[in-house]
């Protein structure tokens, strides 16, 4: 994700399934969002269900 991160300028979001997942995503400094049961690292936002994915998009946060 670093390496990603490196070459695209743009704002980055992850979607991820585990609180390990979550960890390294904000670690590089992305924008992430868990989407299940796992406890949501610090600055990442717990989504109960795909429904939830969308909204979360829009809201710019």
């Amino acid at each position: 994700m670093r390496d990603l991160k490196e070459r695209f300028k743009d704002p980055m979001v992850a979607l991820v399934g585990t609180g390990a997942a979550a960890a390294v995503s904000r670690a590089v400094g992305v924008r992430t969002s868990l989407l299940g049961k796992d406890e949501a690292p610090q600055e990442v936002v717990q989504l109960s269900s795909l429904d939830k994915v969308a909204s979360r998009l829009s809201d710019g946060k």
